[in-house]
């Protein structure tokens, strides 16, 4: 489910100095709270860099849409 890269992310982070961090790239959907921690100084801190969203909801209801219309667009690359 990749949540064993942000435990371990969190995990590395919280003892080490900001400057030194790592960072998460979240998937999928915005991943941000995933990243939030309390760092070495204790300060609170955030390790993901962004998330990618797909949007596959959309683009389902999409070509349903199409295709109920008769218009599926088969055999194309659409983005």
């Amino acid at each position: 489910t990749g949540a064993g890269v942000f435990n371990e992310a969190k995990s590395i982070n919280e003892k080490r100095n900001e400057a030194d961090k790592v960072w998460v790239i979240g998937v999928d959907r915005d991943q941000r709270e995933e990243g939030n921690y309390t760092s070495k100084d204790g300060e609170k801190a955030n390790f993901v860099l962004t998330s990618s969203i797909k949007e596959v909801g959309q683009a389902l209801r999409q070509f349903a849409k199409k295709t109920s219309k008769g218009n599926f667009p088969g055999g194309k690359v659409t983005t």
